[in-house]
């Protein structure tokens, strides 16, 4: 899970990294927050490193979350 919270000021690489994660397939369980069962720290981590966003972004690995079954049938796992 990503999660971010990027000022205006940094409107352009917000939107960079927004565009690029939906690309990837993230679902959006919030406006920004983020989900997707697979790995994808680098990507999130070399647009943060080019846009100078590291200190607005963070990423979690989630061991469980309450609607598993409906996020399993969305990336298509079940």
């Amino acid at each position: 899970m990503v999660i971010f919270d990027i000022p205006e000021s940094r409107k352009r690489g917000r939107d960079a990294l927004s565009l690029k994660l939906r690309r990837m397939g993230l679902y959006p369980l919030q406006k920004s927050v983020l989900i997707y069962p697979y790995e994808f720290k680098n990507e999130v981590e070399f647009i943060s490193e080019i846009f100078d966003l590291r200190k607005f972004v963070r990423l979690m690995i989630v061991k469980e979350i309450d609607n598993a079954l409906h996020l399993k049938k969305i990336f298509e796992l079940i």
